[in-house]
């Protein structure tokens, strides 16, 4: 049932939910591309530097982070100067959109179809997270061709990106089901903070919490 929204969201909440969407993006801001057809948009180069602990949170830029597995150095650090490679894979996602189940297509292809590296290595090591205390230290020490993983925002992602020929894939899913499988998520883990009803959550979700 995780991500059905047709079966959990009301029609007005529905209609809600799309009138937010349609104005936020329409107001996205899009860089210009660089004469090397990149972008040269990244406020980590020249960011506040702002990071509080409220509600259980990590703020970092204006974004949420799980106190557990995050901190303010390795945040920081991974958008400003992390090095993504011209042979690496670069798996860009919002959070609950299908991450894992790419991870896993790009690892099979990857082995040819072979199961015993998925079976054997957890998808933290097969793809590490950019953003993360431990994946950020994996990547750093990984050679070769490499597959990593991130929820950062445009905004924030390694500047490094923009003048490399890495590949990036970028999974969308509907937004809609998004919420839905993100509420389930946030009300099965003790990370952070839990919403008390599906109504609650879809509040947070609009207004961007």
């Amino acid at each position: 049932i995780s991500g059905d929204w047709k079966n959990h969201l009301t029609v007005a909440q529905a209609e809600a939910f799309d009138k937010v969407y349609q104005e936020k993006m329409s107001s996205l801001p899009v860089p210009p591309p660089t004469s090397n057809g990149g972008y040269s948009l990244n406020p980590c180069t020249s960011h506040r530097e702002l990071i509080t602990m409220t509600d259980g949170y990590l703020w970092f830029e204006g974004l949420p982070f799980s106190v557990v597995g995050f901190s303010y150095e390795v945040l920081k650090e991974a958008c400003a100067q992390f090095v993504i490679k011209d042979e690496d894979t670069v798996l860009v996602t919002y959070p609950k959109s299908g991450t894992n189940w790419m991870i896993e297509i790009l690892c099979l292809i990857h082995s040819h179809g072979d199961t015993k590296w998925i079976r054997s290595v957890p998808t933290w090591e097969r793809s590490p997270w950019i953003e993360t205390d431990v994946g950020y230290k994996l990547l750093n020490e990984r050679e070769g061709p490499r597959l990593l993983s991130s929820h950062l925002p445009f905004h924030l992602f390694p500047k490094s990106l923009f003048t490399s020929t890495a590949k990036v894939i970028y999974i969308m899913r509907n937004p809609k089901d998004v919420l839905v499988s993100g509420y389930y998520h946030r009300s099965m883990i003790k990370l952070c903070k839990q919403p008390e009803s599906l109504e609650q959550y879809f509040e947070w979700f609009i207004q961007g919490n």
